[in-house]
């Protein structure tokens, strides 16, 4: 195990505050664990100190990756936040169903195979580092309707606190093709149908099981994103714009649940 205790402490900053030239992806320990700068908080539209949400400090490590390798970028999509309990006990039976098999649907994260020109490259290195999380946003217009974008399923922990964590579960039969991307700290990245088999029956894995789909470092990692994007699977990309409406009818279902239990509390 890498030593730490040497470390010196890590200090809160805003992406506004933190120096352009320093990277949010910060390489790898001795146990090829990916190390992401720890206690940034957004400060783009407020200046509450709310750590950055691991979607989005993922999406900008790599990305500040794909612009050396010169090419993808991986876009962070936030959800609203919807707890599963409060679903199973606000909304009807059928209504809470739907909404938690479409939270499990719902990506963190995308990637798109864009390719980086030298000028993207200087026009990237001369905005600071919440501007950079703002394009990362994938509604600020960075990702067009008509593109055609990979999913990931996504898990993180900066910290490995458990030997072992729950994958998501999907029996509809494209499950196979769902590109799935786990930092824990180490790295892997794979398919589903790859991933599923290395699983326990109560689909729990470990980084033991998970040695054949790791990767070394956040450069392997994009350059097996790009290799996957560009692979014969047509079932693991879809047009941004059908995502747009997944999020919408997952919105949608959520404001039923509210507005039914408004009117329960009401006629009570």
């Amino acid at each position: 195990m890498a030593d730490r205790s040497a470390s010196p402490p890590i200090i809160p900053v805003s992406l506004t505050d933190y120096p352009r030239t320093e990277s949010v992806y910060q390489g790898v320990d001795d146990d090829r664990n990916l190390l992401f700068r720890q206690f940034l908080y957004d400060g783009w539209q407020t200046t509450e100190r709310k750590p950055l949400e691991s979607p989005a400090l993922v999406a900008l490590g790599l990305t500040e990756v794909c612009s050396r390798v010169g090419f993808g970028k991986v876009f962070y999509f936030p959800l609203p936040f919807v707890a599963q309990k409060w679903v199973e006990r606000t909304a009807a039976k059928d209504a809470a169903a739907r909404i938690i098999w479409a939270i499990k649907r719902m990506p963190e994260l995308i990637y798109v195979p864009y390719v980086w020109h030298p000028k993207d490259v200087a026009n990237w290195k001369d905005i600071t580092h919440a501007e950079r999380c703002h394009l990362l946003h994938g509604r600020a217009g960075g990702v067009m309707g008509r593109d055609i974008v990979m999913p990931l399923d996504f898990k993180y922990d900066a910290v490995e606190r458990q030997k072992s964590f729950r994958m998501n579960e999907y029996v509809e039969e494209a499950a196979g093709h769902k590109a799935m991307l786990m930092i824990v700290p180490k790295a892997y990245v794979g398919w589903y149908r790859e991933v599923r088999p290395l699983a326990s029956y109560k689909f729990m894995l470990s980084p033991a099981t998970l040695e054949p789909c790791q990767v070394g470092n956040a450069e392997e990692l994009i350059h097996k994103l790009w290799q996957m994007y560009r692979s014969s699977e047509p079932r693991s990309l879809v047009r941004f714009r059908d995502l747009l409406e997944q999020v919408t009818e997952f919105q949608r279902l959520v404001d039923e649940a509210k507005g039914a239990r408004h009117g329960r509390e009401h006629q009570d």
